[in-house]
């Protein structure tokens, strides 16, 4: 069974952080923590930001897929980075949405029960993904399409890898109303997320220059685990031999909102877009 340990994490604006201690101190023991959020800024968190982390421990992230179309007044994506022990699972209300914090809290209550607890320790297998990542010369392992869990009817992911944190923010702020959305980094995080998660990662979402590893060969290294994954760089420079050599689309630097969205959903036609929630 596909077992990658994450934690589930809510964040919400400065403002709301007294009704959500009083809400927190009104669950079971344990169930709703207070996080500092300065050390989530590299994931565009708020450093005033209402952040608590939902259950004790570390949850599996796999248990976890099937019931993230329940989610009505959440919004979700996934952050991941090699120093981590866990997949970061961040819950954030969706723009435009109108809700009561109650029905926040019980919705992403149901969503904890709904996964399994894990050790909080990190899996030896774990490490292992983590020192092999260390190094892109090592050689990548391909995902086992028949152990790979499948996905909720309607899910798109797309993987994004930004080194650039304001750049990689806009763009993920673009595409989370569409897509669920794992962002990386670097190179070297982006390979050993691929190497953690064995379900269908549809599109793979590159900058071109990015340090280590340039956002070609990583594409190319990326579709040697992930085969399924349709590519999409991201460059300022139109005229760069390598990319007009990958074979993969190409979207210039800068691009309008519609755009990004436009290019991704092409990538993935056989699958219907998630359509972002907008208010009553």
């Amino acid at each position: 069974m596909s077992f990658v340990p994450c934690r589930i994490l809510m964040v919400d604006h400065s403002n709301r952080r007294h009704t959500w201690e009083a809400l927190a101190a009104a669950a079971p023991a344990g169930a709703w923590m207070p996080l500092d959020p300065r050390p989530l800024a590299v994931w565009d968190v708020d450093a005033s930001a209402a952040v608590f982390e939902v259950g004790a421990g570390g949850h599996n992230l796999f248990d976890l897929l099937p019931a993230l179309p329940g989610l009505g007044s959440c919004r979700v994506r996934f952050c991941y980075a090699r120093d981590q022990e866990h997949v970061l699972v961040i819950l954030e209300k969706k723009d435009r949405v109108c809700v009561e914090m109650r029905v926040m809290r019980d919705e992403i209550d149901a969503l904890a029960q709904s996964v399994h607890l894990v050790a909080p320790t990190t899996p030896s297998w774990l490490a292992t993904l983590q020192g092999a990542g260390s190094s892109f010369d090592s050689t990548p392992t391909p995902s086992d399409p028949e152990l790979a869990p499948g996905l909720p009817r309607g899910l798109s992911t797309v993987v994004l890898v930004e080194d650039d944190r304001m750049v990689r923010a806009v763009c993920r702020r673009i595409l989370q109303p569409h897509f669920l959305v794992a962002e990386v980094g670097s190179s070297l995080d982006a390979l050993a997320l691929g190497q953690l998660l064995s379900f269908p990662l549809h599109v793979f979402v590159t900058d071109v220059s990015l340090p280590i590893m340039d956002g070609v060969t990583l594409s190319q290294r990326w579709r040697a685990i992930h085969p399924e994954s349709r590519v999409l760089l991201l460059s300022g420079n139109p005229f760069n031999p390598a990319v007009s050599q990958s074979g993969a689309d190409f979207l210039q630097k800068p691009f309008l909102a519609e755009e990004l969205v436009r290019s991704v959903s092409k990538q993935v036609p056989q699958m219907e877009m998630v359509a972002p929630a907008v208010a009553r």
